[in-house]
């Protein structure tokens, strides 16, 4: 695209568009590529612009994409298992093991009550552990 040095257009066989960054790396001197999330003309330009900056400040936008990806993925998995410390995963494990002691009716039954008045009122809450030592 002329006047954005380095953003360039490919247009596929079938119509489809994408956007491309070519630069020269700050940290390692080496060409680089980076492909771009836009899907409009406006928005690659946007795109191009924040990654310009990032090479002009000496920064990869390869490297700081990956960190920021890294970054989502952290947050993603400490979610994941916030989830997993849940009232509704507690309750769900003691299903599981009703289940697994052939107490199918039992577990049945039970789940429905989990379902009906449980979960809709606390199932995402944190729950906490409680050992047998701790109830007095």
């Amino acid at each position: 695209m002329k006047g954005y040095r380095g953003l360039y257009a490919v247009v596929h066989a079938d119509g489809r568009k994408a956007f491309a960054y070519r630069y020269t790396s700050p940290e390692t001197s080496k060409r680089r590529q980076c492909v771009l999330n836009a899907v409009t003309a406006d928005a690659a330009l946007t795109e191009y612009e924040e990654y310009r900056g990032m090479v002009r400040d000496g920064d990869d936008p390869l490297t700081v994409l990956k960190a920021r990806q890294d970054k989502a993925e952290r947050k993603r998995a400490k979610k994941a298992a916030a989830d997993r410390l849940t009232v509704k995963f507690a309750c769900e494990f003691y299903l599981q093991k009703l289940r697994s002691e052939g107490k199918d009716r039992t577990a049945g039954v039970v789940e429905l009550g989990f379902k009906a008045d449980v979960y809709p009122e606390i199932g995402s809450m944190a729950r906490r552990l409680r050992f047998s030592h701790d109830v007095h």
